[in-house]
């Protein structure tokens, strides 16, 4: 669990994001960071399709408002999804290969840093095209 001042962090970062998408016209498709020596590298599905099915499913997963059985189905479905679109040192990711740790870190690094700065964003474009 994050700490009051991490999740403030996090948030924080996440409309960051949502601003520079804004002054920028387009979403990041990818991220990358290299943690203790390991490069890791994730990206948006090309399908904006697959990319919605993805925040959909994140967002249920990160809301906390599921059932135990929900939970365990979802988020296996959700690190099954993020390990198709990373890399661990330039190599495939294989889910069945992680530690819960990593995994972890995937899904959150992918939700964070993709998927809910582009959700923000497309929710911001949707109103300003509304009222408009």
């Amino acid at each position: 669990m994050l700490s009051k001042e991490q999740e403030q962090k996090v948030q924080d970062q996440v409309l960051s994001k949502r601003e520079k998408y804004k002054d920028q016209g387009f979403a990041d498709k990818d991220y990358e960071k290299t943690i203790k020596g390991k490069h890791f590298k994730i990206w948006l599905p090309s399908s904006v399709f697959e990319q919605q099915k993805l925040i959909n499913l994140a967002s249920r997963v990160f809301s906390g408002n599921l059932s135990f059985q929900e939970e365990s189905e979802l988020t296996a479905l959700y690190y099954n999804y993020v390990c198709k679109h990373a890399q661990l040192d330039g190599k495939p990711v294989n889910v069945e290969l992680l530690g819960l740790e990593q995994l972890q870190a995937f899904a959150l690094f992918y939700w964070v840093e993709l998927l809910f700065p582009l959700s923000l964003w497309s929710d911001d474009k949707t109103k300003e095209m509304m009222l408009n």
